[in-house]
């Protein structure tokens, strides 16, 4: 499936998070963040297919990103333990197009 990459992380009052560049946090930057996270229920195995898609969205340049099911799966498992509830939910809203 393709997932918009591109969309930025809004408060509550509809206003951009900003990266640490001071420039509004996009959903890539959550997934690049998540895929690279240490989360205690990793194994080697799993650690291994994060690092792939942290590799993948590297590489890409567009605002579309494929992704299996399983990976999907994998990043919102990860965004859930990392970030906070607000971070959470405005990257589901995005993943799930809503």
């Amino acid at each position: 499936m393709k997932i918009d990459i591109s969309g930025e992380i809004k408060d509550l009052d509809g206003k951009n998070l900003l990266n640490k560049e001071e420039k509004p946090l996009t959903l890539k930057e959550i997934f690049e963040q998540a895929s690279l996270a240490s989360i205690a229920e990793d194994n080697g195995e799993i650690k291994m297919k994060k690092y792939q898609i942290a590799k993948r969205l590297k590489e890409n340049k567009q605002n579309d990103f494929e992704i299996s099911n399983e990976e999907l799966n994998l990043l919102k498992f990860a965004i859930g333990r990392v970030f906070v509830p607000l971070v959470v939910g405005r990257s589901f809203e995005l993943i799930d197009g809503k």
